[in-house]
């Protein structure tokens, strides 16, 4: 991940997963609500159609939006449980540091469907640039060639 020093926490952070059919969405429900054990820390839950959000409206670090993006496309190590899980992070405009390039911008957050290392997420910009943010050490982003997916800006 990216230095201590240019971490920060963004409000009203936003996921969103599409569900396949029902049993999908109570894995997903009780995946936040178990991890979320005080109910006054878990991010609201709203579903419209085939679709959920997730708002973390207290504010979450970097490191721990991207574990959710992560950790809500595989659930399980070895096996992907949701197949569009996507994250949006709004970068302060006052970012400074490794983030200073990215300031005022919302970024795209995802799982490629080719992935198997099981322990990164991708990183788009809405003009297409994108990232991959290995989850070791201070690992810094790594720009990618093969994009996976279009940037497409937060629905909800």
């Amino acid at each position: 991940m990216l230095n201590a020093a240019s971490f920060f926490v963004c409000n009203n952070l936003q996921l969103r997963l599409q569900f396949a059919n029902v049993c999908k969405e109570a894995l997903f429900v009780g995946i936040v609500n178990g991890t979320f054990r005080n109910p006054a820390r878990r991010p609201a839950i709203e579903k419209a159609d085939s679709c959920c959000s997730l708002t973390f409206k207290e504010g979450l670090a970097y490191d721990l939006f991207c574990f959710w993006v992560n950790y809500l496309t595989y659930s399980d190590r070895n096996k992907r449980h949701n197949e569009d899980v996507t994250g949006w992070f709004e970068v302060p405009a006052q970012a400074k540091g490794a983030w200073e390039s990215f300031a005022g911008q919302q970024l795209m957050f995802f799982v490629p469907a080719t992935d198997t290392e099981f322990d990164n997420v991708s990183i788009m910009t809405a003009d297409g640039t994108c990232f991959k943010q290995v989850f070791s050490g201070n690992a810094p982003l790594i720009l990618q060639e093969d994009k996976q997916r279009k940037y497409t800006a937060c629905p909800f």
